[in-house]
């Protein structure tokens, strides 16, 4: 049977139009055989590639999120302790007022502002924290005793302007102030 394939092959008669078609046909084959065989099984392992990149993309990004949610317990602690510390000096244990006019007169001079006078009115003890009064008589320009009044409010201190009192006479500006001043009771 070989033999007579062999045999028929030798016999005929291959014009440029049959060697092209048999060239366009095998080149069809081979085309057809590379994309079933090749790329449709590349391009399925491509796409499964792709899935479990966004899947271990969005385990990444819990991973992360987790890592942000659940900080260094050391680091945690150091801030924890800085923050601490501030709500200490805000408002501490005891009222400690000594401290207070002594920062109250740094302020004001710093600030160009004239103490005229500083009286505590009194301490009134809650179950929560203690609250002192305090009547402070100031002199100075306006924007003296604006950064003055910003002084209180950025310092260490918890402090409110309860009221005020201001006159205006030549430039200057002579008032009171009624602060409050804290101390939490059950530290």
């Amino acid at each position: 049977m070989l033999e007579q394939w062999q045999l028929r092959l030798r016999n005929y008669q291959f014009t440029p139009k049959k060697i092209a078609a048999v060239g366009l046909g095998v080149s069809l084959l081979a085309g057809l055989g590379f994309y079933v065989f090749i790329h449709i099984p590349l391009q399925a392992a491509a796409q499964e590639m792709h899935g479990q990149a966004a899947a271990m993309a969005g385990q990444v990004t819990q991973i992360g999120n987790f890592s942000n949610a659940h900080i260094n317990d050391k680091t945690y602690l150091q801030e924890l302790d800085k923050r601490q510390a501030l709500v200490d000096k805000a408002l501490p244990a005891q009222m400690t007022q000594g401290q207070f006019w002594a920062g109250t007169e740094r302020l004001a001079q710093n600030c160009g502002i004239q103490l005229l006078g500083l009286a505590p009115q009194g301490v009134e003890t809650g179950r929560e924290y203690s609250t002192m009064a305090v009547k402070v008589h100031v002199s100075g320009t306006y924007y003296s005793l604006l950064a003055f009044l910003q002084g209180l409010r950025d310092g260490e201190r918890l402090v409110t302007v309860k009221d005020m009192a201001l006159q205006a006479q030549s430039g200057k500006i002579d008032g009171t102030l009624w602060l409050n001043i804290y101390a939490v009771s059950d530290k």
